[in-house]
């Protein structure tokens, strides 16, 4: 049976969008947000969204080098 979640068309790979946030771990409201900010960039074939692999292996890389740590200043701790 064939995998839908990714498929190759002209040598290029693409991914669920959905199916990557599963893969990874992260919500579906994370993956909201990340397209919001621009982090990253989906594109809509048929209605459903879908990832280049090169535009996973940039956010990867930048995810690696620690682009998207947030450091949040002052508010309420525990302790």
């Amino acid at each position: 049976m064939k995998d839908k979640s990714c498929t190759t068309n002209n040598n290029h790979e693409w991914i669920s969008f959905n199916q990557w946030l599963r893969q990874i771990g992260a919500s579906r409201t994370t993956g909201y947000r990340w397209r919001l900010a621009g982090i990253v960039h989906p594109v809509n074939i048929a209605g459903r969204l879908y990832l280049h692999r090169d535009d996973l292996d940039e956010f990867t890389r930048r995810a690696k080098a620690g682009e998207f740590v947030v450091t949040r200043k002052g508010g309420w701790q525990r302790g």
